[in-house]
């Protein structure tokens, strides 16, 4: 049997984005944040703010479980998907 790993990652994209996108690759999810597929669980955290002079940035704990190399595999998509470039 794998061993389950988990990964947590602060994101500072907006928490209806994530939901979003989560929702579209999931297999089931619940009203807590929790999304499931085949081999993967990912739970979203609560958006919270972290303030940096007079910006405020979100902030959403994310954690990732699964199987490592599915794990990192999910963790990449996730990354790639949110990837953006400043300016």
């Amino acid at each position: 049997m794998p061993k389950i790993v988990e990964i947590k990652i602060e994101s500072g994209i907006p928490r209806k984005y994530l939901i979003e996108y989560f929702t579209s690759i999931s297999d089931s999810y619940n009203e807590q944040g929790k999304f499931w597929g085949s081999d993967w669980e990912v739970e979203v955290g609560e958006e919270q703010y972290r303030k940096f002079g007079t910006i405020k940035i979100p902030a959403t704990q994310l954690i990732f479980r699964a199987d490592k190399d599915r794990c990192n595999e999910i963790v990449k998509a996730f990354r790639l998907k949110f990837l953006s470039a400043g300016g």
